[in-house]
This record gives structure tokens, sequence and C-alpha cells, in this order.
């Protein structure tokens, strides 16, 4: 009697067996029971098994009667997820007798290239369809994560944009592998939407590298509990920082949190330290105290907009700006940034890669934008000749705060 079960590797080759086909592997009735009595083999549904030490997503897509798929099986293997919730099973079209899903559960019905054996989506369509899932932001994040990681290549890469409609080739420009995090990804496209001229892992003499360079001044590096938590890695960031505001540089580090789910904070912090553009900062670096790191695992090409230029030496004034802040110097020394900037002035994120409302109808960051809820509906125009917010004090006037001539 056979009492073990085939053995199938992980993860990619994980597999579901029918009891016609363990029988041909030489189980027969009574081995099979014994093996789901003992626990080596689960019973998924009826007439189909997995082996025991199957991930429990998969196991749960099998009992679906699909594959684990998009963002479910994106964060299985490591890649970055933001809006990763529920189980997403990709089930083949005319499948029938399924079991009904649970709330949290999500079918994808399309075909696909996998085995009908296969207990997951292959990485591409994954990819394809986390795209699909997640807002444009989010989808780019995780496009570099899975460049960084190594699971896909340029022509990988290529092959998830075909799978996808044509307005979502926008976004292609704006995909860089260099980015180790889901959080960095994020940052980045900020920076790009306040225009700035950003480096990406920048190796800094005496120091080594950073995540950013901004403008040639400002270090940003994205801190996170995994990597950041213990008193020694913080001692490390901090003589880090001294080293770098040594050579002239402004180190700021946002939490991974914040940038994940108080975007709106970040980016407007993010817009006032920028439009300071370094003032009393001291000796600008020179160019020889950096070298730029080489492309990342699956080198994506780096929009022109995302490359540091040049910094000369000696004292060189902040890079102009349309949309710049004036900045002031008041009495007793110090300095203060008088806001200049009007509401919605800053460069959109996908001006340049041509995007269109399709996308996500996502233009900046805001209240406005798909992924920070819906903009607040406008009420109607006030009558002519009433303020807008209401009656004002008594002027005689209908409160429209005019004074007697």
């Amino acid at each position: 009697m056979r009492t073990r079960p085939p053995v199938s590797p992980l993860p990619s080759a994980r597999r579901f067996w029918t009891t016609a086909e363990l029988r041909a592997e030489g189980i027969n009735q009574r081995s099979l029971a014994y093996l789901v009595e003992t626990g080596a083999l689960l019973r998924v549904r009826r007439g189909h098994y997995v082996a025991s030490d199957t991930p429990p997503a998969m196991t749960d897509a099998a009992r679906l009667g699909g594959r684990l798929d998009c963002v479910s099986l994106l964060a299985l293997v490591g890649v970055f997820v933001h809006h990763g919730t529920g189980s997403h099973v990709q089930i083949t079209p005319g499948a029938s007798r399924l079991p009904t899903p649970g709330p949290a559960s999500r079918r994808h019905w399309r075909g696909t290239e996998a085995a009908d054996s296969d207990l997951c989506a292959p990485i591409v369509e994954a990819l394809a369809q986390a795209c699909r899932c997640q807002p444009t932001r989010s989808a780019i994040a995780t496009l570099d994560s899975a460049l960084h990681l190594g699971l896909i290549d340029q022509e990988g890469l290529g092959a998830v944009f075909a799978r996808l409609p044509v307005p979502f080739r926008a976004i292609r420009g704006l995909i860089d592998g260099r980015c180790e995090s889901g959080p960095e990804t994020l940052v980045r496209l900020m920076l790009r939407m306040l225009g700035c001229t950003v480096d990406v892992q920048v190796e800094i003499r005496g120091v080594g590298r950073v995540d950013f360079i901004v403008d040639g001044w400002l270090i940003i590096e994205c801190d996170s509990e995994a990597h950041h938590a213990g008193w020694d890695q913080q001692r490390r960031d901090r003589r880090r920082d001294l080293a770098t505001a040594a050579l002239g540089f402004t180190t700021i580090r946002p939490l991974a949190e914040d940038v994940l789910f108080h975007a709106d904070d970040v980016f407007g912090q993010l817009r006032d330290i920028v439009a300071t553009g370094g003032v009393g900062r001291g000796r600008v670096p020179n160019s020889s105290d950096l070298r730029s790191a080489g492309r990342g695992r699956g080198g994506s090409a780096v929009p022109a907009s995302d490359r540091r230029s040049s910094v000369r030496g000696g004292r060189a004034g902040p890079r102009r700006r349309r949309e710049a802040a004036t900045v002031a110097a008041p009495r007793r020394g110090r300095r203060r940034v008088v806001a200049g900037q009007p509401e919605g002035s800053c460069t959109e994120l996908l001006r340049s890669a041509g995007s269109g409302e399709e996308l996500g109808g996502i233009r900046r960051f805001g209240a406005g934008s798909e992924e920070f809820g819906p903009r607040p509906a406008r009420g109607p125009p006030a009558p002519r000749g009433e303020h807008p917010a209401g009656p004002g004090p008594a002027t005689g006037r209908g409160g429209t705060g005019r004074g007697r001539r």
C-alpha cells in the first residue's frame, strides 16, 4: 500500500490531483483514505486533493474551483500590493458547479495559460489583473516591486501591458525597478508630481546608498518598521544623517505607514519642503561625492525628469519652478516660507505620459482623487448680490460686508 502522496515543488508548480490521477500513481481507494485521514492529503472538493503543505491561500482558491490570482498571489510571493483585501481567484469561463464564494472573495472570469491542475495563475497574468484591481499609483508600485524582485524582466513587463487595454500603456514610462519598496515608488511619484529632479538609489562616498536625492540637495529615506525598528539600525541611520549633513545635504525620513495611509499629509509636507529650495543649508554637495547606482533587476528605463542633473561645485541657487513658493527672510534671522502655490498647480503625475481619466481619474494627490475618496459636490451658486457664506454682519446691504460709502 502506497502511503505517500506525489511530490509537488513550491510555489509555482503547486497543483491538485483528481482521484483518477492518484489511482494512476498507484494510490488505491484504501491508500487514499489513509492519506486523507493522516493529513498527508487535503480534500478541497469532491474528487480533488492537494498536498498538506499547500499554502492556505491556494487551498482556499482550490475550494472555490479556481486558481489563486491577482493581488492575493502577488502578496504570497512577496510582491508589494497596497490594496490586497480578500481572496482573488481566477475562474475559467464555462466552469460549473462551483461553490458560492464568501463576501471577501473576488472571482476573475477569464482564460488562462495555466494547466488545468495548477493552483495559481501565471505571474504575468496576475500582474495584469492587479493593474485592473488597484488604483494607478498602487499598480505602478506593484510592477516596480515585481521588477526589483526579478519575477519579470522587460520582456515580461511588455507581456503584462499586452494583456491590458491600450490606455494603460501610458504608465509604462513610469515604471522603475530600482525602487526597493512600495512606499519608495509612491514617494517617487509624489516628487514627480511636484516637478522635482529625482535620482534613485544613489551611492554617496563615505555614507553609502540613499533612496532618493531630490534637486541635488534633499535626501529622502523611506523608513519602515521591518528594516528600521531596532536601536542598532536607528544608530546607523543617525550617523548617516550626520555624515550627509556634513556634505551639505538635508535628510528627511517619511514613515512608510504615513506614505501608505496618509498620503495627502506627506504630499503637502514634501511640497512645502521642496519649495524652500534648501535655503540656508550650507555648501552645495560636489558631484564627486555622488555616484548613481546601476539599474536594478529588470533595468527599467527611467524618465528623463527622474534623472538628477549634475551638481557643480560652489554655491548654487535653487532650481526655478513655476510653482515654487516665495521665500522670505523675516527678522531675527529666522526664515519663513510663504506658500505661493495655488491649489492644484503642481505637475500632474501622468501629464507627460498622456494619461486619461480612464486610468482611475487621479490627476493629483488630494480629496478629489480616486484613492482618497470622492470629490465633495459643489453646492448651487449663491444668488446675485448675496455673499456665498450667508448673511454677514449687520451692514444694511444683505451681508455683503460693505460699509457705508
